[in-house]
């Protein structure tokens, strides 16, 4: 019984795997003698790329790309003024390149000013979204046969014949980081859940995060109610890897720290039970035996495989017993008789038999991403989109093509549940033949592009796509292409983590409610114009005038425009009725257009840049007027898409810089304002939003939240995720208080 007993490899000089240096390392020993030899085949791109854990990522204050630690987590530093002051030229347009209270007028019209919170509260009613880029074996059955798997902040639980969703996490919040809502006890994730396990008896979940102090929580997979929480030590930085332990009473996790720790926690109360260095690289799975009786578990990684004996308080090195290579490893298992299997970068499958290799088999190109032994049989899924299928005597029994990398594999009552690289869960029969598709999402880069159309939501994003929702009835209706010939790689190009080139990528979606139209933007500058929603393959022109990405993009009120606003500073407006021709440019802007809101009569268009302008242009001539913050105090516009302006003053945070909102939205009804920050907040205010004022904030996404939307009735908010590739879909609920 490990329960009482804390054990700290580390501190046991003859017994801990990661703090040994000396050249008389019996295990290093071991290895000599066994003929150790290093396979050259370390896995492909994106598996190399996992293994450092770097990612690109968009500055918003420089407006180029950096390459940064993808677990990086940082506070914004509280600054006396949000905005630095600058001098500039003369009118008004002095001060409105500052959002400073003396630059923007007070419309003649607007709804009372109320700063308390509005009398409405949201629950999360659905989630679009799987992670599946860089985690593995984390897609399970639940003892009832529903499907339990992650994306974004969130455990979620999937019951297929009715397609609606249980949350641990989620839902109403304080308006705090999610950096300083971690060091309370909120009894839920507030950032990206990398590694999730099921409990052999699959009545247990246990999730794990990111962040400068990682949390752990053990929940039930049937209520989504919390058991218990464990915390990493500060600066671990995320959890890579969890797994149960064969009678469910304890899990093992691994970290992101320089030293890859390994712990081992009781999962009654979270308590820790040990703690050790698992070495100088990335550890991607950690799986403990199936024997009964057998507390013992397996780590693999990059040139990593450790067995750990936490009873015998020992861990020691796998041998490879010259019948193998050392490689990378990126998943493994153990079967019902305590031999454990790992998936190798070179394609192969590795058996171990104690900790010695017993044998290989190679029947993947590719990384061997996932493993999983249930029942009688071994399933695993390699690069090649193909799961193999072999008995105990490890013999291939059957092979099934599903048509992208399985990163999840589970077997229950005849069913194969699998998580795919492309965002989808699907479900097969014994056979391997598709059942349905449980689950589709975005799956590469980021997330941005978004409009409500009716009953349906439209999203873009960086893996070329354009997807179509129904919300009503919480499925994906139809999917296009952005372009399906990829072109080359632009030098200012919006950063992201896609493979897909600039053409291939989109961060921009509008519909024209008059002809049907759907307008597409990508990160090349080019704009596509399909046919409409039901034929969205269908290209009716495309426009190429915009020199860098497109971040905004909408049609006039009345339908008769397109304005499309570029990194290349400019605004550019086209004719619809005429075939799309250029109208105008404005361009009065010094920096990356990132938002714009047309007047309801369609005569203006007033616009926010990357500098903190807000300028205001006159439609058709596209020209600006310098007078327009007076000019429009009477003026009606149709959304509020603008995060700088009189009713908006009150959105940013106390110490928070003015890049910190991403995405504005305002109801239908103008009585609501909601915003998307970089804490993955949903934020919804009364309008308008002055200083002090309160919201409701939501939280379940995990990365900064760039878009928000309401639908046309204001029954619903929807909020897409950046990085974390998600869609929420917010109910509304008003709530009435009765006087006493």
């Amino acid at each position: 019984d490990l329960s009482n007993k804390q054990i700290s490899f580390g501190s046991q000089t003859n017994m801990g795997c990661g703090s040994s240096k000396k050249t008389n390392d019996p295990q290093k020993k071991e290895e000599e003698e066994a003929g150790l030899e290093y396979d050259e085949d370390v896995g492909d791109e994106e598996f190399i790329d996992e293994g450092k854990g770097n990612k690109n990522a968009y500055n918003k204050k420089t407006g180029e790309a950096e390459t940064r630690d993808a677990t990086e987590r940082s506070e914004k530093k509280p600054e006396d003024d949000m905005f630095e002051f600058e001098e500039a030229g003369g009118g008004e347009q002095m001060l409105a390149v500052l959002p400073y209270k003396g630059a923007i007028k007070e419309p003649t019209s607007h709804p009372d000013i109320n700063p308390a919170a509005p009398d409405v509260d949201y629950s999360l009613e659905y989630c679009y979204g799987y992670r599946c880029a860089d985690s593995r074996q984390n897609c399970f059955y639940n003892a009832e046969g529903k499907v339990v798997y992650m994306s974004a902040a969130l455990g979620i639980v999937l019951d297929p014949e009715t397609n609606t969703q249980k949350f641990f996490g989620g839902g109403q919040t304080g308006s705090s980081s999610k950096h300083a809502a971690a060091k309370t006890a909120i009894n839920q994730h507030t950032d990206d859940i990398l590694a999730l396990a099921v409990c052999p008896e699959r009545k247990l979940v246990v999730t794990g995060q990111v962040g400068s102090v990682p949390i752990l929580y053990v929940w039930d997979s049937t209520t989504c109610e919390k058991v218990c929480q464990a915390k990493l030590p500060k600066g671990t930085r995320g959890i890579t890897a969890v797994s149960f332990s064969v009678d469910g009473k304890y899990f093992a996790c691994s970290d992101l720290h320089n030293d890859h720790n390994v712990y081992c926690y009781d999962a009654t109360n979270g308590n820790l039970i040990f703690k050790d260095k698992g070495g100088p690289d990335r550890i991607f799975d950690i799986a403990w035996s199936r024997k009964p009786g057998d507390c013992r578990f397996v780590s693999a990684g990059i040139k990593h495989v450790k067995f750990w004996m936490p009873m015998e308080k020992e861990c020691k090195k796998g041998l490879f017993m010259r019948k193998g290579k050392m490689t990378s490893f990126a998943s493994a298992t153990f079967d019902d008789e305590g031999n454990a299997y790992l998936g190798a970068a070179n394609g192969q499958i590795y058996k171990f038999v104690e900790r010695s290799l017993e044998k290989t088999v190679k029947e993947h190109k590719g990384v061997v991403h996932s493993i999983n032994f249930v029942g009688d049989k071994l399933y695993a899924g390699g690069a090649d989109n193909k799961i193999t299928v072999y008995g105990k005597d490890f013999g291939k029994v059957a092979e099934y093509e599903v048509g992208a990398i399985p990163r999840s594999i589970d077997f229950k009552d005849d069913k194969m549940l699998v998580g795919l690289r492309n965002g989808c869960i699907n479900e097969y029969d014994a056979e391997g033949n598709l059942k349905r598709t449980l689950m589709e999402s975005h799956s590469e880069g980021e997330v941005w592009g978004l409009d409500v159309v009716g009953d349906k939501v439209l999203t873009s994003a960086d893996d070329n796509y354009v997807m179509v929702w129904d919300w009503k009835n919480r499925k994906l209706v139809k999917k296009s292409i952005v372009n399906s010939v990829a072109g080359e790689k632009v030098k200012y190009g919006a950063s992201t983590l896609s493979k897909h080139p600039d053409n291939q990528c989109s961060r921009a979606v509008a519909f024209n409610a008059f002809n049907q139209h759907v307008a597409i933007a990508t990160n090349k500058g080019e704009v596509q114009i399909r046919t409409s929603v039901d034929e969205l393959d269908s290209v009716v022109k495309t426009l190429n005038d915009p020199t860098r990405w497109i971040e905004t993009m909408s049609y006039s009120p009345d339908g008769v425009y397109l304005a499309v606003g570029s990194h290349d500073t400019a605004i550019y407006v086209y004719d619809v009725n005429h075939e799309y021709d250029l109208v105008g440019k404005c361009s009065k802007h010094n920096a990356s257009i990132t938002s714009f809101d047309w007047s309801t009569d369609t005569s203006y268009i007033r616009s926010n840049c990357a500098a903190y302008e807000l300028l205001f242009f006159k439609i058709p001539a596209c020209e600006q007027d310098t007078e327009g913050a007076t000019n429009t105090v009477d003026t009606e516009w149709v959304t509020q898409s603008n995060k700088l302006g009189w009713n908006v003053e009150g959105v940013f945070p106390s110490g928070c810089d003015g890049t910190h909102v991403n995405g504005v939205a305002a109801s239908t009804a103008m009585d609501l304002i909601a915003t998307g920050d970089d804490w993955g907040l949903v934020n919804v205010f009364r309008n308008p939003v002055r200083d002090g004022h309160k919201s409701v904030s939501l939280r379940g996404h995990s990365e900064h939240v760039v878009r928000v939307k309401f639908s046309e009735d204001d029954s619903y908010l929807f909020s897409v995720g950046g990085y974390d590739q998600t869609m929420m879909q917010w109910k509304k609920i008003q709530l009435f208080y009765q006087l006493s």
